[in-house]
């Protein structure tokens, strides 16, 4: 009797392994950039929560202390320029993306920048 030698190597192909490998490539081509965008939503959403906070601390010394040179500085943590959220409210002062500036609101925030809340007796917060 003859011997039949069957070859039971079930692997996958050269041509199988490049097609999983750039499928696999192109889902993360398009993930990539939704992730740094979620990541920026969230830095803008800290920065803001941090400008309120701020807020309430001016407003707290200027009622408790009648602290009239009450200010804060906030460091931004937002790495695109201007609030990508539209509109943003602190202290029920509302601004929209493109208004100029106003009593409350004074240019636009930078990435990595700064927000300074400050009293002043005529103008308020």
């Amino acid at each position: 009797m003859s011997s039949i030698i069957k070859n039971k190597n079930k692997g996958f192909t050269l041509a199988e392994l490049l097609i999983v490998i750039t499928i696999i490539g192109v889902l993360i081509a398009f993930i990539i950039p939704v992730i740094a965008n979620k990541i920026e939503n969230s830095r803008e959403a800290a920065d803001i929560a941090n400008v309120r906070s701020a807020y309430a601390e001016v407003m707290s010394n200027v009622i408790t202390e009648n602290d009239a040179d009450a200010s804060r500085i906030v460091k931004l943590k937002q790495k695109k320029d201007d609030w990508q959220t539209d509109p943003v409210t602190i202290a029920g002062i509302t601004h929209h993306k493109g208004d100029i500036d106003s009593i409350n609101w004074k240019g636009i925030p930078v990435a990595n920048g700064e927000c300074e809340i400050s009293y002043d007796k005529t103008d308020g917060i």
